[in-house]
């Protein structure tokens, strides 16, 4: 245990201490996320923490040192409820951004309209879920956006059928939420055809859900991959995470294990990846 934590402070040390660009940002986040337990909990809406948050609340009780965002998951009829009374729920500068063209993105946010952040624009590596740096004084590509958390949507499916979904529906669906441009020609190939692969997608949903409800994917047209087995989430139990208990899956090493092979493991140097801060602003 004292090893543990003797690891964790240094990690701290080196990566986000205290009055740091990056810890200024994480705490940031972490009120978003505070608000959107809140309204979660009044609403008995369930949720958890997924990704890079959950195994930072496992391994290092908060972020993970070098990490710089948020995120968390829930269920499709949850993920309704929540948008639905978020809206008139949330409190100012807070404000959610549903997965629409408006938002540019198919899956949901809450930002801060008063806060911003400045990063280095990196590339996703695939193999270590992370984001890699750039050089930090090419400041020509870096990118400025309100601070926000994620919210990802599972719903039922198997990796294979995700994958196929993906090269069909999921391309037509990011090339409408202008994600990626990569001509005029498949923007419109892709207009045309997805009301086409709408259905599709429907008829996929419906044999999920029939024949595969114990498995779940992170929604459709989402770009985003990896199985999570619905009895190793539910019931959601509670972590502390920057001394606060947010709700995790009830098997969550299991969970991990899923999505990072041995995460319990501190990567090497070179693999703790992020994009750089150039700038903090807060508007208040």
């Amino acid at each position: 245990m004292n090893d543990n934590l003797n690891i964790n402070k240094q990690l701290h040390e080196e990566y986000n201490p205290d009055g740091s660009l990056l810890r200024k940002l994480q705490l940031s986040e972490l009120d978003i996320l505070i608000e959107f337990d809140r309204i979660c909990r009044k609403y008995k809406i369930d949720y958890w923490l997924d990704y890079g948050t959950l195994l930072g609340a496992e391994r290092h009780g908060g972020f993970i040192p070098w990490d710089d965002d948020i995120d968390v998951c829930m269920l499709k009829k949850d993920h309704k409820r929540f948008v639905e009374v978020a809206e008139s729920e949330i409190k100012q500068p807070l404000r959610l951004m549903a997965a629409s063209k408006k938002n540019s993105r198919p899956w949901t946010r809450i930002i801060n309209a008063k806060q911003s952040v400045t990063r280095i624009v990196g590339q996703w590596d695939s193999e270590t879920c992370g984001k890699v740096t750039i050089d930090d004084s090419n400041v020509a590509s870096s990118k400025t956006e309100n601070i926000w958390i994620d919210i990802f949507v599972a719903e039922n499916g198997t990796l294979p059928i995700k994958r196929f979904v993906e090269k069909t529906y999921g391309k037509c669906m990011r090339r409408r939420y202008h994600l990626f441009f990569d001509g005029t020609t498949k923007y419109i190939l892709a207009m045309i055809l997805y009301p086409f692969m709408f259905c599709l997608v429907s008829v996929v949903r419906l044999w999920c859900r029939l024949f595969h409800s114990n498995e779940l994917v992170i929604e459709y047209g989402s770009q985003f991959n990896g199985l999570r087995m619905k009895n190793e989430i539910f019931p959601l139990t509670e972590m502390e995470f920057e001394g606060h208990r947010f709700k995790v899956p009830f098997d969550t090493s299991n969970y991990l294990e899923r999505i990072y092979k041995n995460h319990s493991e501190i990567p090497p140097k070179e693999k703790r990846l992020s994009h750089g801060i150039l700038e903090f602003k807060d508007g208040e």
